[in-house]
């Protein structure tokens, strides 16, 4: 199976699971440790397809939860941690959000105040108090999740206390969680762009987030996750859909427009790690080009959802 089928499968059956029983159990989370396992094979095998996926501009609660387990299971394979701490990881953040509630809020008089929206979402928030006691009475994974979702409730550890591995997955999604949220659209706002969510993560890291963690981020990440568009140093427009740990300026670019901002006859992928006259200068935003051809605006509106 591609990565995009798994990537759709994975957002189809945590939405199956959500309008399910609340909190799921049996079968249902048998499922989902099987599905955590395929993601993590998908990303050990180096196809970075996933986390390119990650950032199409969906907005829902399952795409943000699917979203999270991807690149927190991406962030800790630089860890080098065997299966039996990464599957806990990837199911954490797969149900870090089970509480939140099934339906996105509208009101019919208009856009809702913020602090509206904080009330109406806590007076429909689910009690995550069940999901935990049936997670631990799962299998390994599944109480080893349940452990490190509670620990994300205790909020950031004190200083050494991420020796443990279980507050260190904790924290870890908890980064990928606050990067997801930054760089994808919410009720009340726009998405931040890519590079923009890594920079605050950076500044956030002597309050919010233990900075060797966000370091960890940053170096499997760089500074132009999969799915940005950058504009390189011959002018070319394109996207991000591999990154090259120890060179944060140097990802794989596909190509997609010249310097005028012209199609170009044939699109090109540019491994820049192996180029050294070439880099990514500097981000670019497709929907900031002037484009008069219209199948080319449908493609750049949709080319961060079907990467090379």
């Amino acid at each position: 199976m591609s990565a995009t089928a798994l990537y759709g499968e994975a957002l189809l059956s945590l939405r199956r699971l959500r309008r399910g029983p609340s909190p799921p159990e049996g079968e249902s989370l048998a499922g989902l440790e099987v599905l955590v396992l395929r993601l993590l094979r998908s990303l050990e095998a180096g196809d970075q397809t996933l986390l390119a996926l990650t950032a199409r501009p969906e907005g829902s609660v399952g795409a943000h939860c699917v979203n999270t387990a991807i690149l927190s299971l991406w962030v800790a394979l630089g860890k080098e941690w065997p299966a039996d701490l990464l599957a806990p990881l990837g199911a954490a953040a797969l149900l870090h959000a089970w509480n939140e509630p099934r339906g996105l809020i509208r009101l019919p008089g208009g856009t809702p105040a913020a602090d509206e929206c904080r009330r109406l979402r806590a007076l429909q928030r689910r009690d995550p108090a069940p999901l935990l006691q049936s997670l631990a009475a799962g299998g390994p994974i599944l109480a080893s999740a349940a452990k490190i979702l509670a620990a994300e409730r205790l909020g950031p550890a004190a200083e050494g206390g991420y020796s443990d591995p279980t507050r260190l997955s904790a924290e870890l999604f908890r980064i990928c969680d606050a990067y997801s949220a930054m760089s994808h659209p919410r009720g009340q706002r726009k998405a931040m762009p890519a590079h923009e969510a890594v920079k605050s993560l950076i500044k956030l890291h002597e309050t919010q987030f233990d900075g060797r963690s966000v370091v960890l981020f940053v170096s499997r990440m760089s500074l132009f996750p999969p799915g940005t568009c950058v504009r390189l140093s011959n002018g070319d427009i394109g996207y991000v859909t591999q990154v090259h740990a120890n060179f944060p300026t140097r990802p794989t670019v596909q190509a997609l427009l010249d310097q005028n901002g012209a199609l170009l006859r044939k699109p090109e992928l540019h491994v820049l790690k192996g180029q050294a006259t070439m880099n990514a200068l500097k981000t670019a935003d497709f929907s900031m080009v002037k484009v008069s051809d219209r199948r080319l605006g449908a493609r750049l509106r949709t080319a961060r959802m079907r990467p090379a």
